[in-house]
């Protein structure tokens, strides 16, 4: 896993537009509803189809030699939906003739979805999303307080997804997804269309196996590339350059350490480039990688104890230095490294906080103006209020996910606080906590994924201003895409 902005979420770049409205009081609470993935549905008959996806292979660096292809015809005999009416479209996003896709199902064309969310009865019962949308829903404005989602739909992107990211590596304004393929060794990409919909997939060899990812322009030459962790060869880091079109190219392999697991990126160094932070888990330490002049110059490792498992970044201080966060399931930790305007961090300060941490995030949840922390725990979410710059109280259990893997800090509902989302794995479900502006959270959402979700990433993929979610699964080898419909 790997994360990136704390009040982004991890790994979405660019950050999606969002209007932020302040309100004083948001009123009381929907209760919780659960949204079913639109998996082949029982009632659907038609009979399963292959779907074609582009592989390519990606072997050396060029500045002019196109990704050559290896091969077609990849069938999807896991996932069969064939693109009837009333049942999930096909992995490509299409339906049989007549038919439109919308929010993952094939409708009749010009029919409308129901908006997923609740909304409080006079008697503070929930209605349920199936009986018609949220008040307020679907009608194209974001309202502070109001947390509005299009039924879920799963993607195929490949064999044990570890990652993934969004980001342009087409060269159009729309949104992309590019997932971790540890199957295939590979990073597969689809490419968005701006309506929430995405193309085939195309596949591109790296040769070593994948456990992480970070986006970004690593090179200077303003197209996004993908840096990849990877425990192949002694642990290593891969640069894959995007060329703008669609496609990667394999442009290096820096040698890292034993157990290369997690990375991020930002612009840590101030060079107007993207670097990048990683952990070496059997190494024992994390460290930065800058790119200027090139990918990827390495700072000092920093020791941070046994196994760390995540690395995140965060604004903890009224700096203006991301801070590093690095959590340690063994240890049951989270080291907090406070970041300094050339790119490196200071000793780490270990916090305990139970064995079983896998991911954290940071940012001021409760507008003291200290920065606080949410953490994954073995079995719960924990949240810990900062006391002063790098310093934290007692972790308190905040309940709601089950084995969570992954977590992030964002103001999904515009109200000016930071509420979280995270990958539940023990039920396969992403958790939405809606925070009321003191840092108490209560659940809002629990959305139903095709397995157990080992990341979380948002950015907007249907251009209407608000950000939508997407998980990487890897047992289902799928991601699911959560559209949003304020």
């Amino acid at each position: 896993m790997t994360h990136s902005l704390g009040v982004l979420g991890p790994r979405a770049f660019p950050p999606a537009a969002a209007t932020q409205t302040q309100v004083p009081d948001r009123g009381p609470r929907a209760a919780a509803v659960v949204l079913a993935v639109g998996l082949a549905a029982a009632a659907c008959t038609a009979t399963g189809a292959h779907i074609d996806d582009t592989a390519a292979s990606v072997s050396s660096s060029s500045d002019d030699g196109p990704v050559t292809s290896a091969g077609t015809g990849v069938a999807m005999c896991d996932f069969p939906p064939t693109g009837a009416r009333d049942c999930p479209c096909t992995l490509q996003g299409t339906c049989v003739d007549g038919l439109s896709c919308v929010a993952g199902q094939c409708v009749a064309r010009g029919s409308t979805e129901t908006s997923v969310g609740a909304d409080s009865t006079a008697d503070g019962q929930a209605e349920s999303a199936t009986e018609g949308p949220a008040v307020g829903c679907g009608d194209g404005v974001p309202v502070a307080g109001e947390f509005c989602f299009d039924p879920p739909f799963p993607l195929y992107m490949g064999g044990g997804i570890r990652d993934v990211v969004i980001g342009n590596f087409d060269g159009a304004p729309a949104l992309d997804l590019v997932a971790a393929s540890s199957s295939e060794d590979a990073v597969v990409l689809r490419v968005g269309n701006g309506a929430g919909e995405f193309g085939v997939r195309k596949v591109f060899g790296i040769g070593a196996t994948p456990a992480a990812l970070a986006g970004g322009d690593f090179d200077g030459d303003s197209l996004n590339d993908v840096a990849v962790a990877s425990p192949t060869s002694g642990g290593v880091i891969i640069f894959v350059r995007g060329n703008g079109n669609a496609s990667f190219a394999f442009e290096s392999s820096t040698p890292f350490g034993a157990g290369a697991s997690a990375i991020t990126a930002a612009d840590l160094g101030g060079s107007d480039t993207t670097d990048v932070i990683a952990v070496a888990g059997e190494a024992h330490f994390v460290q930065v990688l800058l790119t200027d002049p090139s990918p990827f110059f390495g700072l000092n490792a920093i020791p941070v104890g046994e196994g760390p498992t995540d690395v995140s970044l965060a604004k903890l201080n009224e700096d203006d230095n991301l801070d590093a966060l690095v959590t340690s399931e063994p240890a049951g930790t989270v080291s907090v490294l406070l970041g300094s305007a050339d790119g490196s961090f200071g000793p780490p300060n270990a916090i305990g906080v139970g064995a079983g941490a896998r991911a954290a995030a940071g940012g001021d949840i409760n507008g003291d103006g200290i920065g606080d922390l949410v953490v994954a725990g073995a079995s719960d979410l924990l949240r810990l209020f900062g006391t002063e710059v790098g310093s934290f109280g007692t972790a308190t259990p905040i309940g709601s996910a089950v084995t969570p893997l992954d977590i992030a800090l964002v103001d999904l509902d515009v109200d000016g606080d930071l509420d979280i989302v995270a990958a539940s794995g023990g039920d396969a479900t992403i958790r939405i906590l809606a925070n009321d502006g003191t840092g108490m959270f209560a659940e809002e959402l629990s959305i139903a994924t095709a397995s157990a979700p080992y990341a979380i990433v948002m950015g907007d993929l249907n251009e209407d201003g608000a950000l939508d979610l997407v998980a990487g699964e890897f047992e289902s080898g799928t991601v699911t895409v959560v559209l949003s419909n304020p």
